[in-house]
């Protein structure tokens, strides 16, 4: 019963996440590139996670920090820790290492500072995202 593998997820399914971000002086920023490049880097960093969750993880990964860019780019602090909390939440409750979920966002706020220096505040964001949830991780 212990060596029984997770049953693998379906695609993404429910609320889409955008795929770009229009900015008010009208900056178009891409939340795909960003969200691909760190789900490939973690990945290629915790092949673990693709043995577990298969395609549809690698599916969900991208999907899910694409949301986390968005929150980390339009929502205030306040707001941006309160829909990272329930992500965290959502993903404890189906077992899900937390601490994957610190290092994605990790790697994604790397990933997207890179590409956009102008927007290290998002940047920051992500990484104050990161330190909750490891403490969370850490509390159990």
């Amino acid at each position: 019963m212990g060596s029984e593998r997770p049953r693998r997820p379906a695609p993404p399914s429910g609320w889409k996440p955008p795929e770009t971000l229009t900015t008010p002086s009208g900056d178009e920023i891409d939340l795909i590139g960003p969200a691909r490049a760190a789900t490939e880097a973690f990945i290629e960093e915790c092949p673990a996670y693709l043995e577990r969750y298969g395609e549809p993880g690698r599916q969900w990964c991208i999907h899910d920090h694409q949301h986390v860019l968005n929150w980390a780019l339009i929502r205030s602090e306040e707001r941006f820790t309160e829909e990272l909390d329930w992500l965290t939440g959502v993903l404890a409750a189906r077992d899900f290492p937390l601490e994957w979920l610190a290092r994605g966002t990790e790697l994604l706020a790397e990933t997207f500072e890179r590409g956009r220096p102008d927007l290290g505040e998002a940047a920051e964001r992500l990484r104050r995202g990161v330190a909750r949830v490891r403490a969370r991780a850490a509390a159990g």
